[in-house]
């Protein structure tokens, strides 16, 4: 994740389950917790924002919490998909400056066609566990965005996707 993407918006609960698989006797909060705890340090270490969506239960409009670590709960019928696609809509040509992190193809799919980087949950999972310099580039020498889907779009999958998203 180059320096030039400043802000991380996280698929929360697909992360969440990529660092501590189901099955674990910890409670939800704890598992979120300990999973807000690696964020924040790598919020220290990088300087780059992170903002955290999760599927909510909220009845009346999502819930947005700003601090060290932003965080969105949807409401009960909007998934945290669902937000990050409209969110990074809205946001015109300044997709450029977002990496989305999530294992959800449709997501990477919309964040690629919107002009978005991606990284799928498990890539930036081993980041978290496994690098002590958070300012390094991705392993391997690779930019984020070609494991997310391999080769980049071509012109015409770009119109296509263009015009899909009326952009």
């Amino acid at each position: 994740m180059g320096a030039r993407h400043r802000e991380i918006i996280i698929d929360a609960y697909n992360l969440l389950h990529k660092l501590r698989p189901a099955g674990s006797r910890d409670s939800l909060r704890h598992r979120r917790e300990e999973m807000e705890s690696l964020l924040l340090s790598f919020r220290q270490s990088s300087g780059q924002k992170i903002t955290l969506v999760y599927d909510g239960s909220h009845k009346h409009g999502p819930c947005r919490e700003a601090g060290d670590l932003d965080r969105v709960f949807t409401t009960r019928n909007r998934t945290a998909d669902d937000w990050i696609i409209g969110y990074l809509k809205s946001l015109g040509r300044n997709t450029q400056m977002f990496t989305i992190v999530s294992s959800d193809r449709l997501i990477r799919m919309h964040a690629t066609a919107l002009g978005a980087l991606c990284m799928p949950s498990e890539v930036f999972a081993e980041t978290l566990l496994g690098r002590e310099d958070w300012n390094v580039p991705a392993p391997a020498g690779r930019e984020p965005e070609e494991k997310c889907g391999g080769k980049a779009l071509g012109d015409k999958e770009i119109a296509r996707w263009m015009k899909t998203f009326g952009t």
